[in-house]
């Protein structure tokens, strides 16, 4: 078992560093397109968790490996575009992307704004609290 643990946290680790995801959090080029990197990921058994009540729902539960590898391809996406966003925002696009997994907005908005954290010390780009209907949260607005 531990074996496999090891070859499991190693396959991860490849992976993320194959999209560029280094321990700094910064952002290397990648050698493999980030879709494909997480297609091999999602292809393994561990990609998934179980949970009863989502998977009677059609809905499959996401390891924390896989969320942070959407999350960090779609912020990758959103920065080349220069575009503003907040947490939900990124959070709607992967459930929008994704119907059959049960993404949560609580550990999407932790993956952005960890990530978002280097992006902003590196001023690429800026944090300004927003007011909504619901609410306020952190928009990430381009650097002048």
């Amino acid at each position: 078992m531990e074996t496999s643990r090891r070859g499991f946290l190693k396959s991860v680790g490849a992976t993320l560093a194959a999209v560029g995801v280094t321990a700094a959090g910064r952002t290397a080029p990648a050698a493999v397109h980030p879709a494909a990197a997480l297609q091999q990921l999602a292809g393994s058994t561990l990609a998934y968790t179980s949970n009863t009540s989502d998977e009677r729902m059609g809905r499959r539960m996401i390891t924390q490996a896989a969320l942070a590898m959407l999350v960090a391809e779609h912020l990758n996406e959103r920065i080349a575009r220069r575009q503003s966003f907040t947490a939900y925002d990124v959070t709607q696009a992967l459930r929008l992307a994704h119907p059959a997994v049960n993404i949560l907005h609580a550990e999407v908005r932790n993956v952005v704004h960890r990530r978002m954290h280097s992006v902003v010390a590196a001023q690429f780009y800026r944090q300004a609290m927003m007011q909504f209907p619901t609410g306020s949260a952190c928009c990430y607005l381009p650097a002048t």
